[in-house]
C-alpha cells in the first residue's frame, strides 16, 4: 500500500473522530457541523502558514512594477517584506500588502516606479526597476508536508472540541497531541531549514565587524 498525504476530507474525519463523531464520505457543506469544522480547518491552515516556515517562504523574489508603478502580489501571498541587506538603500523603508498590492508605508504610496533592485538570473545579476521581497505563500492543504498537515488538523480539532464538546478530559488529550505535533513541526523546520544559532540563511556568511556599519545607523 502506498502512503498518501491527508486531504481536506480525511482531515475533517480526523477532527470528527477526535471529538467523538462518526466519519463522513464527502464534504457536505449543507450540514452545519461539517461546514463549521471545515471552516475551522481552513482558518487554522491560514493561521499556521502565516507564521512563515521553510516550506512556504521564499527569499529575494524579484517583482517589477507595472506601467503605473504598482507591484501586484500573487493571490495567495500571506506576508511580504523587503529583502534586507546592510549595503542597500531600502533598509530605511517599510512595506505591507494592501489591495493585493505592495504599499510603501514610509513614502505612503503604491508607486514603486523609482525603485531599483538586483535581479538574479542564473549566476548573473542586473539592476532593474523593481524590488526584492521575502514572501510567505499559502500552500494548498493537500500539498503540505505530512507533519504540517497533522499539526493543522489537530489545531482545528482543539478548536472544535472547545466549541462543540463539553468534555474537559477529551479537550486535554487533544491539547497534549497538538503540543506534541507542534514540537514535531519545530524539529522538522529546524532540520529542513538547516537552522543555526546565528539565525543566518543558507549561502550567507557572518561578518563579525565592518567599521562603516555604525555610521549607517
Amino acid at each position: 500500500m502506498s502512503f498518501k498525504l491527508d486531504n481536506e476530507l480525511s482531515a475533517v474525519n480526523t477532527i470528527l473522530g477526535a471529538i467523538g463523531q462518526a466519519p463522513i464520505t464527502q464534504l457536505e457543506y449543507e450540514n452545519p457541523e461539517i461546514s463549521f469544522i471545515h471552516n475551522l480547518l481552513q482558518e487554522c491552515n491560514v493561521d499556521v502558514q502565516a507564521e512563515g516556515w521553510q516550506f512556504n517562504t521564499e527569499y529575494r523574489v524579484f517583482f517589477a512594477p507595472d506601467s503605473d508603478g504598482f507591484i501586484f502580489l500573487p493571490k495567495h501571498t500571506l506576508r511580504a517584506s523587503l529583502s534586507q541587506s546592510r549595503l542597500i538603500k531600502n533598509n530605511g523603508f517599510n512595506v505591507t500588502i494592501r489591495q493585493n498590492k505592495l504599499y510603501d508605508l514610509t513614502g505612503h504610496t503604491f508607486d514603486f516606479s523609482n525603485w531599483e533592485a538586483q535581479k538574479q538570473e542564473e549566476y548573473k545579476y542586473t539592476t532593474e526597476k523593481g524590488v526584492n521581497l521575502d514572501i510567505v505563500t499559502l500552500v494548498e492543504f493537500e500539498h503540505l508536508p505530512a507533519v504540517v498537515q497533522r499539526y493543522i488538523t489537530y489545531r482545528a480539532a482543539e478548536r472544535a472540541a472547545t466549541q462543540l464538546v463539553t468534555n474537559a478530559e477529551l479537550m486535554q488529550m487533544i491539547k497534549m497531541q497538538t503540543e506534541y505535533l507542534r514540537q514535531s513541526l519545530i524539529a522538522f523546520e529546524a532540520d529542513q531549514s538547516d537552522a543555526n544559532f546565528m539565525g543566518y540563511q543558507d549561502m550567507q556568511t557572518y561578518h563579525t565587524f565592518n567599521s562603516f556599519l555604525p555610521l549607517m545607523r
